[in-house]
């Protein structure tokens, strides 16, 4: 009778127990990662991010508003108005979690008797971010025609607000054509 030859272990048993090791290394790690991001995700205040939703619905109007904005007036190219519009978004960000913890604070007594929270211009925050950008991403024939174009905006809205203070004034005060 023929011997039947001696099987010689292949190398994929041969790698087999270094597979294993590491991926029982692998398995020891994972659960530590998870355990991390899970803390992570439990410090997450659920009041906040309720207060972050409606915010940002809010907010969202006025970064499109002032990006339309910027569209209108400057006119930039693709690769000068997708940076802009980055910095619109990390704004929105920005400005919703300002809001939201004012409010969360305002909501858990954080204010003592008869001081009222002060609540960031949602509006202003978003401008400036976006001015920001828009000087170091646009040409200066572009940044000219955009702070004119601020400028005229501001002149504006103060002639509405003292036209509103005006009528305000003259509704409280019922003056004659006189006086």
């Amino acid at each position: 009778a023929v011997a039947a030859p001696e099987k010689k272990p292949t190398d994929d048993k041969a790698d087999q127990p270094k597979q294993d090791a590491k991926e029982a290394d692998k398995a020891r790690k994972e659960p530590a990662q998870v355990v991390v991001e899970q803390a992570v995700v439990d410090e997450v205040d659920p009041n906040l991010v309720e207060f972050e939703q409606q915010y940002r619905q809010q907010f969202q109007q006025l970064v499109r508003g002032e990006l339309l904005f910027i569209r209108t007036v400057c006119k930039p190219t693709k690769q000068q108005y997708q940076p802009i519009a980055a910095v619109g978004d990390q704004a929105l960000k920005d400005t919703v979690r300002k809001f939201a913890e004012v409010q969360k604070k305002m909501m858990r007594g954080g204010f003592q008797a008869g001081q009222q929270p002060s609540f960031p211009d949602p509006r202003m925050l978003i401008a400036e971010a976006l001015t920001k950008s828009v000087k170091t991403t646009l040409s200066a024939e572009q940044l000219a025609r955009y702070q004119s174009e601020l400028d005229k905006r501001a002149a504006n809205r103060k002639r509405v607000a003292l036209i509103n203070l005006v009528a305000k004034l003259d509704h409280d005060l019922v003056l004659t054509a006189d006086q």
